[in-house]
């Protein structure tokens, strides 16, 4: 089947899709995050098309990150996962999305920002309150 016809492929349902957060399938972060940064990353090329290249999104970012350990258990906080808020999912591995944009109009540095479906965090969260919440000692 031709995937550009196809309403049910990742890379159409990615697009097609009401907001980002909704991207999310429960269990499946590796596929969330490969459907989120195909979104950013086709709306990156369509909004430099209308636009002639001329876009702000052009200074931002995109970074998968792995997130494991040699133990294959990573205790982490604040994920839907987790029945009790108060206790840590202990995930073999997880995998997030992360956005930082090199400068605003008036060239100040933005702040970078985690985007993890699975998260109770907001979503986006800036990077350091991600990490704060997620990874406590």
């Amino acid at each position: 089947m031709n995937k550009k016809t196809d309403t049910n492929s990742a890379a159409s349902t990615a697009l097609s899709c009401s907001s980002e957060r909704s991207l999310r399938n429960p269990c499946y972060c590796e596929e969330n995050v490969w459907r989120l940064a195909y979104r950013k990353v086709h709306e990156q090329d369509i909004n430099n098309h209308h636009n002639d290249g001329n876009n702000n999104n052009n200074n931002e970012e995109y970074h998968v990150v792995f997130i494991s350990n040699e133990e294959k258990c990573c205790p982490m906080f604040q994920q839907l996962a987790a029945e009790n808020e108060a206790k840590p999912c202990f995930w073999d591995y997880h995998v997030i999305f992360i956005c930082t944009m090199n400068n605003n109009k008036e060239g100040k540095m933005m702040p970078t920002v985690v985007l993890d479906m699975d998260s109770r965090a907001p979503f986006p969260c800036l990077l350091q309150d991600y990490l704060l919440s997620s990874f406590r000692k």
